[in-house]
Order: C-alpha cells, then sequence, then structure tokens
C-alpha cells in the first residue's frame, strides 16, 4: 500500500482502494440536496464539431466556458460575451489550446483556433482553466505540461498570463510540483494535472489530479492571489460511501459554484477506469462540505436517461467540462461529448 507524505517525510493515512469491477452501479445516484435539484436541459446538436472551419487540431477536449462581460465589464477581443476554451487530448508535442467564441450562448460559435502553446521545455499544454483576476486585472490561466525541466512529477501544472485572454500570454511556470524527489510515498501514476480552480471571495480554491490511472488520487489547494498555491496533504477520498464502492467522484472534471443557498459540486462520477475505453460517466450535482473536501450526501444525476444521438456511448462525457452562473442565473454547462464534438446543456 502506497501512503502520501508530507514535506517532512511524515507518512499521512491512505485512502483504501476498493476492489476492481467491471460494472458500475449508479445506484447511489439520487437526489439528496437540501434546496432544489438543478436542472438543465442539454442541446439535441453539438455546438462545435472537431474539423468544423477548417480546425487543425486532431482532438478536443476539456471545454471551459467564461462570460467575459460578467467577468470583466466588457465585451472581448472579437465582440464576444462568451468564450469556450479547450484542449487537445494526450497529444505531446502537437498539444496546445484552442478557443471559441460567441455573441450570445444560441448564436453560432467562431473558432479561433489555437491561442497557446508551451514549447519552454516540456510538451503536451493541455487541461486549461482560465480565470479573470480582478485584483491584477488578468486572465490567468492553468495548465498541465509533460517533462518540465526541474520537476519531480512527471507531469506539473504551470500558470500563463494575458491581459486579454487571447493573445500576449506570459508564462509564469510551475505552480505545483510534488515536494519531494522521493515518489516511493506516492500513488501510482504521479502527476498533477487537470486543475479545476474556484473562487470563493478573495480565496482561491482548486481540486486536480494527484495520480492517473483507474484508482486515481486528486487535491485540494488554496491560494491567497492565484499564484501562490498550496497544497492540503491529505488526498481527496473517491466519496464511495456517497456514490457507491464501483463509482468514483472525479475531482478534476468538476465546477464549485453557490446554489440556491448552498455550495454545490457539479461534475463527473465514473467507474474505476481512466481513460476512455471501458469509462462510463454520469454527470451529477452534488452538496459539498465547507472545507471542499467532500460530497456530503449522495449526489443527484442530472441527465438520466439514454445519450444523445452524437454522444460516444458508453463515455457520454470523455473529459470534464465547465459550468457558470450566468448573469440571468441561469446554469450553463459546456461538456465534451466524445473527442470530437462539444455540447450545451443550458437551466431550465
Amino acid at each position: 500500500m502506497a501512503y502520501m507524505k508530507d514535506s517532512t517525510g511524515r507518512r499521512l493515512d491512505s485512502i483504501a482502494i476498493p476492489a476492481k469491477t467491471e460494472v458500475a452501479d449508479f445506484s447511489s445516484v439520487r437526489r439528496n440536496l437540501r434546496g432544489a435539484a438543478p436542472k438543465l436541459e442539454k442541446w439535441t446538436v453539438p455546438i462545435f464539431t472537431l474539423g468544423d472551419q477548417g480546425s487543425t487540431f486532431l482532438t478536443i477536449q476539456w471545454p471551459w466556458l467564461v462570460n467575459v462581460v460578467a467577468e470583466t465589464g466588457a465585451v472581448g477581443k472579437f465582440g464576444e460575451t462568451y468564450r469556450i476554451y479547450y484542449s487537445t487530448d494526450h497529444e505531446g508535442s502537437t498539444a496546445r489550446i484552442g478557443l471559441l467564441t460567441a455573441t450570445n450562448l444560441t448564436g453560432g460559435w467562431t473558432d479561433r483556433g489555437t491561442i497557446y502553446q508551451d514549447t519552454s521545455s516540456g510538451n503536451q499544454t493541455e487541461t486549461e482553466a482560465v480565470v479573470w483576476n480582478p485584483v491584477e486585472q488578468l486572465w490567468f490561466m492553468y495548465y498541465h505540461q509533460v517533462g518540465v525541466t526541474g520537476t519531480t512529477a512527471p507531469e506539473t501544472t504551470l500558470l500563463a498570463t494575458s491581459a486579454n485572454g487571447v493573445d500576449g500570454w506570459t508564462r509564469v511556470g510551475v505552480i505545483i510540483d510534488y515536494p519531494s524527489d522521493d515518489l516511493s510515498g506516492y500513488p501510482p501514476n504521479p502527476g498533477i494535472g487537470y486543475f479545476r480552480p474556484f473562487r470563493i471571495g478573495n480565496r482561491w480554491y482548486a481540486h486536480a489530479l494527484l495520480a492517473g490511472g483507474d484508482y486515481a488520487r486528486f487535491l485540494l489547494a488554496q491560494s491567497p492571489d492565484g499564484r501562490k498555491w498550496t497544497v492540503d496533504p491529505r488526498p481527496l477520498g473517491n466519496m464511495s460511501e456517497m456514490v457507491g464502492n464501483t463509482v468514483r467522484v472525479e475531482w478534476n472534471s468538476g465546477t464549485v459554484i453557490f446554489w440556491n443557498g448552498e455550495y454545490l459540486w457539479i461534475g463527473l462520477v465514473s467507474n474505476f477506469t481512466s481513460g476512455g475505453a471501458g469509462r462510463v460517466t454520469k454527470y451529477v450535482a452534488a452538496s459539498i462540505s465547507p472545507d471542499f473536501r467532500k460530497i456530503t450526501a449522495p449526489p443527484v444525476e442530472l441527465f438520466p436517461g439514454t445519450l444523445l444521438p452524437w454522444e460516444t456511448s458508453p463515455a457520454d462525457n470523455r473529459s470534464g467540462g465547465s459550468l457558470i452562473v450566468d448573469t440571468d442565473g441561469r446554469l450553463v454547462l459546456a461538456y465534451s461529448g466524445s473527442t470530437t464534438k462539444f455540447g450545451l446543456a443550458i437551466g431550465v
């Protein structure tokens, strides 16, 4: 059994790994929130398909939705109100981050192509998350990179900043790495990536991947400013007591929001399988603890029933999407229905 260790080498409590099963039981995914459960309705057609508008990306994943006007008070560089940042999927040296823009959710989305690729050190610039920093008046983009010189973890999380969130990016560098060169106390397949930040007041938080594989581990980090991050040395649990022994919470594929008087985590739960083959996912909403470390009740499945014709089966959501509370109070979710298509779901 591998154990997490803090920076002094002291062993921390481990999280038990359940016996692997081939069939995920989602029977525990049910309504159990203090307030009314969010209701979202998927659009029946994808909003963007790989190859549209001459796109040269080989894969598209990790859509990250932003209302530019709500964040900054002004439209974006292209006159847009909405953006969806996205990236490739495990493409190595060709990996990069792209951008879609739209003036409204129901209008057409324009592909702006590649907006960022980190060629300074390492490769696989992917899994972006882009947040407006009102204090610095800059867009903060978090992403992961593999093989960065001088880092311990094979995969690390980095930060780049931009005044307009489109171009002129400044590479800040690595913000989270393992505290020791000795990885023996960490779970298999170590790597810190898939960073999902959120801000509560002036405090920044993030859930992220700690180690990959079928029995992945996840982390919680905190920051006073979005630049200097501290990782809680206790790994996040799979929350099987809330979602079932054959299902795990995908902490790196979710969003924390304040809704109906409580904080909710809205994201993916899945069987204990990494990647696409054999992976079955469900989008859920669940109450989350005040320290953002635990799901406090069995979650609500947001889209029960059959997949849309264009969504991949059985993995209806290959990667995590992102969700915002729009200016009219509606929830809006941008999600990946396959490695080639993005969809939208809007609150009703």
